[in-house]
């Protein structure tokens, strides 16, 4: 189980237009939970993702 954040924002943030070259300011903060399971004998695994953004 974890939880993240990534922010972004332009790189001159001086300029007040929109710099359409740039990374506009952008964030996102999101919480994931994975379960796995192998078997070592049938040569299998499964995985189970839960993302929540």
């Amino acid at each position: 189980m974890g939880i993240a954040q990534f922010m972004f924002t332009p790189k001159n943030i001086s300029v007040t237009k929109i710099q359409y070259d740039d990374r506009p300011y952008a964030g996102a903060f999101y919480s994931i939970h994975s379960l796995q399971s192998i078997n070592k004998l049938e040569k299998q695994k499964l995985q189970l993702k839960f993302v929540l953004e």
